[in-house]
């Protein structure tokens, strides 16, 4: 009894310190980045696109509405984190819920708290994209799941409520909406399963085949006519796509069609195969009760696992589940075996520093923060007289959000979607593209590993004649054909 006593104590410190972690690898590390002499830099190319859209009034989804209500840099870099503050107590409750057990809620928030990875990219200062906001409202949807599984009457009612308006805010948010649809579908098909299971054996099978064969022709029909097309559909947030250049469309364990670990050590830093042991351990404890709530953590976690393995842009969400299920994994060989105090601090601290170690190396990284000599370059060329440029499509986004004038291509596939990402092979090989540009902007990202100088391949575009740039800093140069 005293050392259940102790564990219930610790297990707060451990919270506190994990939590601690998480806002210092969020936000004192990349303060610097973000808030760098005056200007506001945000870590992502996409949230230059939902900054210009709210700059606009292009209200397309529910992020950019929240983004032009505030219409502030500064509120933009800081919600991101904001919102991972508020999921800490979200996560506790879900886990509380479902197995009402305030030791495992402790370990799996601090764990949560701690995730390095794409989750901890995503809800860190200056994440000004869509992404925050998903994991908040699946986290909400599965809270109000939690909910109508173990409340009744009036709270049950509420639970559904929220259900669906989570799922239509979520509709709002992003394509992959369905997910949601998906983990309700799978955990209600399997209740009704292990509900009409007394029937004879045929009535049983047919039945079941039934039922799941509706629930898929529903998820694929809805999907048709919402959103009518492959590209922006949940089918092709779903599919394999081994062979993409596109990086968050590619599966987690390769890299440009070959085998890579790189990313999967990244995201869940040693902690992937406890979570798959508390996955299989919770597995055979849901058997042996056939519990609602046990049910729901193990389809949510197979469902997102399985979307992440198609692509890592799941990543984000899949941590989550990791973090839970690691949590059931330690809550029940604590509960199992009586443990020395420094048995438990050490496993504690080995779990802790794995994590927090690679948290501590992304938030000090300055990838994905816009140089300081492309900023320079495009607040320069917004003084210029207006007209396209052409340049690399990942520099699309900073294009027109700094520079304001119309980017040839973009992230997003916006403009010229058939050339985006074949503007370095336009440069390399001098094929003239279509000539409503005026502008061609060069970086190292788009030179580097070509055998020509910029110069060299820039004046094929101007049939082999000598070109001079008409701004230049550092890696960065302009060409203005106007001027050549």
């Amino acid at each position: 009894m005293q050392n259940t006593a102790y564990r219930v104590q610790w297990h707060w410190w451990y919270t506190a310190i994990a939590a601690a972690a998480g806002i210092i690898t969020r936000v004192a590390l990349p303060w610097h980045s973000v808030f760098d002499n005056g200007i506001v830099k945000f870590n992502t190319v996409d949230a230059y696109y939902f900054l210009q859209q709210a700059k606009l009034g292009n209200i397309t989804d529910l992020w950019t509405w929240i983004l032009s209500i505030f219409n502030n840099e500064i509120i933009a870099a800081i919600l991101p984190m904001l919102i991972y503050l508020c999921c800490i107590p979200i996560v506790y409750c879900i886990v509380q819920l479902i197995f009402k057990n305030s030791l495992m809620s402790g370990i799996s928030t601090s764990l949560f708290c701690i995730m390095p990875g794409e989750l901890q990219n995503r809800t860190a200062l200056g994440a000004a994209d869509h992404h925050a906001l998903e994991i908040i409202i699946l986290l909400l949807a599965m809270l109000s799941l939690a909910i109508i599984i173990r409340s009744k009457n009036w709270y049950r009612l509420f639970g559904i409520v929220a259900l669906l308006s989570l799922t239509l805010a979520y509709y709002y948010t992003w394509g992959g909406w369905l997910v949601v649809v998906a983990i309700i579908g799978i955990w209600l098909s399997i209740i009704i399963v292990e509900k009409i299971g007394n029937l004879p054996y045929e009535i049983n099978g047919f039945a079941t085949g039934g039922f799941i064969l509706v629930i898929l022709l529903t998820i694929v029909i809805t999907e048709l006519f919402i959103f009518q097309g492959f590209h922006d559909s949940i089918l092709h947030n779903l599919s394999w796509q081994i062979n993409t250049t596109v990086n968050e469309e590619m599966p987690l364990l390769y890299t440009n069609g070959m085998l890579d670990l790189t990313v999967w050590m990244q995201n869940y830093a040693m902690l992937f195969y406890p979570g798959l042991l508390g996955l299989g351990i919770l597995m055979y404890d849901w058997y042996q009760d056939m519990d609602k709530g046990k049910l729901l953590l193990i389809v949510w976690s197979v469902v997102l696992l399985v979307l992440t393995l198609a692509q890592r842009r799941w990543t984000y969400y899949s941590e989550i589940n990791i973090a839970l299920l690691t949590g059931y994994c330690a809550w029940w060989f604590l509960s199992r075996f009586d443990l020395r105090k420094i048995t438990i601090i050490i496993m504690a601290c080995i779990i802790f520093i794995l994590p927090v170690e690679q948290g501590i190396m992304m938030g000090l990284s300055t990838n994905g923060y816009i140089p300081d000599e492309m900023h320079n370059s495009l607040v320069w060329l917004k003084q210029q007289p207006n007209g396209i440029v052409l340049s690399q499509w990942d520099n699309g986004y900073w294009i027109e959000y700094y520079a304001g004038k119309q980017a040839y291509a973009t992230p997003g596939g916006s403009n010229k979607d058939q050339n985006r990402k074949e503007i370095t092979a336009l440069f390399e090989t001098g094929i003239e593209p279509d000539n409503d540009y005026r502008y061609i902007l060069l970086d190292r990202r788009t030179v580097e590993g070509l055998s020509l100088s910029p110069d060299a391949y820039i004046s094929r575009l101007w049939n082999n004649q000598a070109v001079i740039p008409v701004y230049s800093n550092q890696d960065i140069k302009i060409f203005d054909m106007e001027e050549n």
